[in-house]
């Protein structure tokens, strides 16, 4: 349905490797030079089908994160889906102490290098290598680091107030993606399950802010 790289192959490919190209649903056929431009027609009609089922997709999506119902394929870190009730979270026993401690041990007055060192020397399973358990998988090397543990502390979702829609794909045509800016990211309050309370994310947040201000934000 791609109509760039339909013509790249019937256009460019095919004849110089000597291969005839019919389809009976389209009824073209490289050999009767009448219907090529009906066949580039019904191309650029396939490509707009496409692109306006993406849009669509990508509304139905937008729409679900607004309502606070949670799309990833995987939970965040410190969650389960919930069987009962889909694009819900629930806390997972596994992994949701060590989000609660990690906040702990933010408010003690550690920064982000100083835990990430911490859970390492305790073999606590960084995100990935939990996710890889859960799975029946073996973990691999995965470790925590100072910008895994600084993601987990900066994440609202985690207070309650799930946060999603923070890359776009660039285009329809492309898997590539971007970041976008915090003002565009889609933020349902009080949606899901906090692991922490309000009172514990802020005060981390401003010690975390207070740490940049200081020039040491991962100590």
């Amino acid at each position: 349905r791609e109509l760039e790289l339909v013509e790249k192959f019937i256009h460019g490919l095919f004849p110089i490797w000597g291969i005839r190209f019919i389809s009976i649903v389209d009824n073209a056929d490289t050999a009767n030079k009448g219907n090529k431009k009906s066949r580039q027609i019904n191309g650029l009609v396939n490509e707009w089908y496409l692109e306006d089922l993406s849009a669509n997709v990508r509304a139905v999506l937008t729409h679900k994160r607004r309502q606070g119902c949670s799309i990833a394929s995987s939970p965040l870190y410190g969650y389960q889906k919930d069987p009962a009730r889909k694009g819900h979270l629930l806390p997972d026993a596994a992994t949701a102490p060590v989000v609660e401690r990690i906040f702990r041990l933010a408010l003690s007055g550690l920064g982000c290098a100083a835990i990430a060192r911490r859970l390492n020397a305790e073999g606590i399973p960084a995100p990935a290598a939990a996710k890889a358990l859960a799975a029946g998988k073996a973990p691999g090397p995965g470790l925590w680091s100072k910008a895994t543990v600084h993601r987990l502390l900066t994440n609202r979702t985690y207070a309650g107030d799930l946060v999603q829609g923070r890359v776009e794909r660039i285009s329809w045509r492309s898997s590539k993606t971007r970041r976008l800016p915090e003002e565009r990211w889609i933020v349902a309050p009080a949606s899901q399950p906090p692991l922490v309370s309000r009172a514990v994310f802020d005060r981390v947040q401003a010690l975390l802010a207070a740490r940049a201000r200081s020039g040491k934000p991962g100590a």
